[in-house]
């Protein structure tokens, strides 16, 4: 549930994108330190600060006695910030004295995450393997949010709208009717998180498996200022994706860390989820302050951007149309014998028109609704 103030809302702007949320951490065959009985594990949660790579420690868990699969009463509670990277790091230590020093424990193992991973997670749910060099041991993480307040305004929050609003038909006609639509949806939204790429991806893929033909090929553009909050949805999404007739472009916006994009990217090594490989790389991702005139013309500056934003789409529209078996149909017998040739009479400029789906989902928006 999402709540608020009546005067939180502010079209156009951005607000403080955060929530409070409970973490809940189990553990399952951890190493046995002890030689009369089985360890007593206690947890260690630690953070960083933003702009700073040193963890320093957060809370502990209480030590729980005699047992080496130990699912800890102890809930940390943080605050989710969905716009930065929160790295965390959980450490096991086998009690072995009343003594606060970390130093006086038996390490039993430790790793590292981010709260966005966490919270990201299937089912609310993350398990990974606790690694300290001598066994494998099993680390899981369950999480819940955290209602603080109700209030007189109801928040609808939703991953994509219809930019145009209208439901109905959620089409654009050309690049003009794009842009009148975006601005359109500036002053009745706010920017807000989390940045979910997975619900957008599923849905033009949606749109693309229904063309199999050839006769269609869609690009979705994803405009984001933030650190995606639905990672493995993500990658699960691409790799689905990877096989209809569409293409990804992600711009990122702002000094935000992009590494994950990077990953999305998969230019050095093929996008993978669950065992399954992507069948092509369908994903181009441009940082926009890498365009930022900085002593170059500001058409120069937009020339290159341009380019390097596109620049991936030729091939993969190839590659997709090559895998499938799909020729370019032939053009009319007028067109091909008047190629090449000076137009006679008056010149008229070509005439382009375009159907393109408006569902702008960098971050998640929401809309004012009187309850």
């Amino acid at each position: 549930m999402a709540t608020g103030m009546p005067g939180d809302f502010r079209p156009g702007g951005a607000s403080v994108p955060a929530t409070k949320v409970e973490i809940s951490v189990s553990c399952r065959n951890l190493l046995d330190k002890d030689v009369m009985s089985k360890s007593d594990p206690m947890c260690v949660m630690y953070t960083t600060q933003l702009g700073s790579t040193n963890f320093a420690e957060y809370e502990r868990t209480e030590q729980i006695q005699n047992t080496l699969n130990p699912d800890f009463v102890h809930k940390f509670i943080v605050n989710y910030y969905f716009e930065e990277l929160q790295k965390l790091k959980f450490e096991l230590y086998d009690v072995d004295s009343p003594k606060q020093r970390l130093g006086a424990h038996d390490f039993l193992g430790r790793i590292e995450c981010t709260l966005g991973e966490i919270l990201g997670s299937p089912n609310q749910r993350l398990q990974k393997p606790l690694t300290n060099g001598f066994k494998a041991m099993s680390f899981a993480f369950i999480w819940r949010r955290i209602v603080l307040k109700l209030c007189v305004i109801c928040i609808v929050w939703r991953q994509w709208f219809e930019a145009n609003g209208n439901p109905e038909n959620p089409f654009c006609a050309g690049i003009e009717g794009v842009m009148q639509a975006y601005q359109q949806s500036l002053r009745v939204v706010q920017l807000y998180g989390p940045t979910n790429f997975a619900p957008i991806i599923n849905h033009v893929a949606r749109f693309a498996s229904a063309y199999q033909d050839g006769s269609n090929y869609f690009i979705l553009l994803i405009l984001t200022d933030g650190i995606i909050s639905d990672m493995e949805h993500t990658k699960e999404a691409i790799v689905t994706a990877s096989s209809l007739p569409m293409s990804i472009i992600i711009v990122g916006v702002g000094p935000a860390e992009f590494d994950a994009m990077e990953v999305l990217d998969a230019d050095t090594q093929r996008l993978s989820s669950r065992g399954r490989y992507a069948e092509r790389d369908i994903v181009q991702f441009v940082p926009f302050r890498d365009y930022l005139s900085g002593g170059t013309s500001v058409l120069l500056s937009q020339a290159r951007l341009a380019k390097d934003v596109l620049a991936e789409v030729p091939d993969q529209v190839l590659l997709w149309m090559k895998k499938r078996g799909i020729k370019p149909k032939e053009s009319p017998p007028e067109q091909r014998s008047t190629i090449g040739q000076a137009p006679q009479g008056s010149v008229r400029q070509p005439q382009t028109s375009a159907d393109c789906r408006c569902v702008p989902s960098a971050s998640s928006s929401k809309q004012s609704n009187s309850s």
